[in-house]
Order: C-alpha cells, then structure tokens, then sequence
C-alpha cells in the first residue's frame, strides 16, 4: 500500500481537480448525473440496469450507475468489474467522452487488472487510428496517470508523459496539459520511502505548474497557481512560494473566477492556503508572530465561502513551537462553519498541553 502521508500534495490536485473543476467539454447534464449516481440505492441501480437493457444509449443511467459502482468498488468485488464492464463500453461507443478523463472514468489496476489492461489496450487502438487527437490524448493519459497506475507499473507514467508531451505540441496554449504532467512530477514522490516531500520531484513539478499558470484560462487556472505555490514550498523555492501566495492575495485568483457562489468558494480555498503557505514561510524564518497572523487570516478566508474543510497543518506546526492560543483562536474562527463537536475536542487536547490528531484535516 501507498502511505496516505505521501500522496498529500497529488490527492489534494486529484480531489480539486475530479470535483471543483470540470474537465473540457463536460457538461451540466453529465455533473449531474455523476453526483446522481453516487446517491443511488441498490434498487435504484437495478432500476438504472433495467434502463440499460432497453436502451443501450440511455447516457443518463449509464453515467449513474458509472458513479454508483465507482462508490462501491473498493467493498464491493462485483461492483468493480460491473464498473469496468460500463467503462469499456463507453471506451468502445464514445472515446471522447470527457468523463473518461475523470476519476470516474478510470479501472484501477489493482482492484479489476484484467479491466484496466483491456481499457488501456482499447485506447492505444484508438490512438493508433487517430494520434494525435487531443481528447484521446487526454483521456488515456488520464487512466495511466492514476496514481495506483503508476505505482503498479512505471511504464504506465512513461506513456502518459508521452501522450501529454504529444498534446502539447499539437495545443500548445491549452494549460490542462502542463498542469497534467506537473501532476505526473510530483508522482515521482511515490517511487521513495519517505513521508517527507521530495524536493527534486516537486521542482519539477514546479516547472510544468508554472507554465500552466501562466498560460491560465479555466478550468485550470486558479489549480495551477495553487499547485505552483505549493510545488515551490516543497521544493524550497520559498521566494517563489511567497510570490504565488500573494498574487492570491492580490487578486490574481479573481481573474480565473466568474463570481458564481461555487466559484466564490474556490477563490475562498486559494485565499485559505495562500495564507497556510505564508504562515509556513514565517516559520521557515523562525518568525512565529507572523505565522500566527497568517493561520488566523487563513480562518478568516474560510468564515463565509469554502469549497473544503479548514487545514490544520500551520496549525500543528504553531503548535510544535508551543504557540496553543493562536490555535485556539483559528479554532474559534473556524468554528461557525465548521464541525463544533471536533473543534471543541482539539480544544480540549491543546489546552491540556497536547497536539491533536488532525487526521485527513492535515491533507485537505
């Protein structure tokens, strides 16, 4: 098994990137019946196999119950391969499909191998018939920089960074692209054993990331700023960290945003860690008031809109420096959006002189 500390900055990128920013060309209909389908009932998914047998092309139920079995394969063998049959199908029918550049979209090797060697077959047919059509580009890529792709076979990177490297060439100044292989850098961390992040795989990462930013446009823009921000962190680019967090800071996220409410909570997100990075850097500069400042800052920018939960991680690291009552403070801040019940047993933990278990609120 792959240790959850290590796939801290990559399953923060996937997680982003599979439910606050759609991939090109997915429309309304379909976000709504992926969200439909995680929903389902057992009866209901009979109902939507029902569907099915009398109309091969019913989109809506074939993308429902794709959301159902996705739910459902980590406890469930025969949803895993029922999964992998409805993906294949939509390999076979419809290749372009921009779900199948979702998470959605994707057989993990591990749980269905016999699927995911078949759906990898089917793309490379595809991509022999047409090479250099993006939307394929894309969408086999994808499925092999999975994370559990790559870490069950190196070769599965190699060819996604292929395949994007071709898209590249063909789009040129379509920022999904480096932002994808900026994603498949920081992959690289995967392949060592330690828990702490690899400077030389996020300074790569870097690299692609910063393209990305500067190309823009959605849906990748405010992604790429973010991930180019904590990218030059963990590289210990910090003058550039620093210059990413306060182009958030500055407004810069605003220009990737249009002012819906879900947008509004995105910019809240990028102003939230912004502020976590900045308050990182005090501390690198051994500047704990300042740290302080920022942490509170980050809970501010989460009071009315957020797309997440509050992070913890300046939080611990103020906390290993003996600084409880600023702590307590952001605990205060988050607390009228946030869960009380949790809050209030941190609250209890840190007074008694103790570092909580943030849990996954140290990776989100």
């Amino acid at each position: 098994m792959i240790p959850v500390a290590r796939l801290l900055p990559p399953l923060v990128a996937c997680a982003m990137l599979a439910q606050s920013f759609p991939v090109a060309g997915q429309s309304l209909e379909q976000f709504k019946s992926l969200v439909a389908g995680g929903q389902l009932t057992a009866a209901d998914a009979d109902a939507r196999e029902e569907r099915l047998r009398s109309d091969t092309y019913d989109a809506t139920a074939r993308l429902e119950l794709v959301a159902y079995h996705w739910g459902r394969q980590y406890s469930d063998p025969e949803s895993a391969h029922r999964h992998g049959e409805l993906v294949l199908w939509m390999i076979d029918n419809d290749p372009r499909d921009p779900v199948l550049a979702l998470p959605y979209g994707h057989v993990q090797p591990r749980l269905s191998p016999r699927m995911f060697a078949r759906a990898k077959a089917r793309w490379l047919e595809h991509l022999e018939q047409d090479p250099d059509d993006v939307d394929l580009l894309r969408n086999t890529a994808t499925l092999l920089a999975e994370p559990s792709a790559i870490y069950e076979d190196d070769a599965n990177r190699v060819l996604a960074i292929s395949l994007l490297e071709r898209a590249q060439a063909v789009d040129p100044r379509n920022s999904e692209w480096p932002f994808r292989l900026g994603f498949i850098s920081w992959m690289e961390w995967l392949k060592t054993e330690s828990l702490e992040p690899d400077r030389s795989s996020a300074a790569g990462a870097l690299s692609h990331f910063a393209r990305a930013h500067r190309l823009g446009g959605a849906p990748y823009g405010p992604l790429a700023l973010r991930s180019a921000m904590e990218a030059a962190f963990e590289a210990g680019e910090l003058d550039d960290a620093r210059g990413y967090a306060l182009e958030i800071l500055d407004g810069e996220g605003e220009r990737h945003v249009p002012g819906t409410e879900h947008d509004e909570a995105v910019l809240g997100d990028l102003r939230h860690w912004a502020n976590v990075v900045l308050g990182r850097i005090a501390l690198v500069d051994d500047d704990t008031e300042e740290a302080g400042k920022h942490l509170l800052a980050a809970g501010r920018a989460f009071e009315t809109r957020s797309a997440s939960d509050p992070n913890m991680l300046l939080a611990r690291e103020l906390l290993e420096r003996g600084e409880r009552e600023v702590v307590l403070a952001y605990f205060e801040i988050c607390a009228p959006f946030w869960e009380r019940d949790r809050l209030d047993e941190w609250t209890v933990a840190v007074r008694e002189g103790k570092i909580p278990d943030f849990g996954a609120n140290l990776r989100y």
